[in-house]
């Protein structure tokens, strides 16, 4: 099946995926600082600070090299960033507004590692498309 996506959506969907990043990165980073703010250890809630946004940097890079990319490629990536960024605001805020739990710092450790298996998966998965379809051509 052939999917042709019209240069207009796939616009709209780079300036979400930049929009997404942008406030996904500014809503974790200060989150983070929030769900920190008891610890009084600043070299503890710093390593947390770039564990949390380490993602955002990747998904950053990773944005900034696909107009190299196939299509689908770019289009796949974009929505990832899209889904990454929401999922984090929604899981940092959950956490760092909700009642205080003894665990507080759990989804701050897993969710950034979470999503780099997802943004390498994401890129696995079109590397491999792109290379079918470069093969299949």
């Amino acid at each position: 099946m052939n999917l042709k996506i019209a240069s207009a959506d796939v616009s709209a969907l780079t300036r979400s995926a930049q929009m997404s990043l942008i406030l996904g990165a500014a809503g974790s980073l200060a989150l983070t600082i929030y769900a920190g703010r008891h610890q009084h250890s600043v070299a503890l809630l710093a390593m947390f600070v770039v564990w949390v946004l380490l993602p955002f940097v990747g998904l950053f890079a990773s944005n900034r090299a696909s107009p190299a990319a196939p299509a689908s490629g770019r289009i796949s990536l974009q929505i990832a960033t899209v889904i990454i960024c929401a999922s984090s605001l929604l899981a940092y805020g959950t956490v760092a507004l909700g009642p205080p739990h003894h665990n507080t710092a759990f989804i701050f450790i897993v969710f950034p590692a979470v999503s780099w298996l997802v943004i390498g998966v994401d890129l696995l998965i079109a590397r491999k498309m792109s290379r079918a379809r470069s093969s299949g051509s």
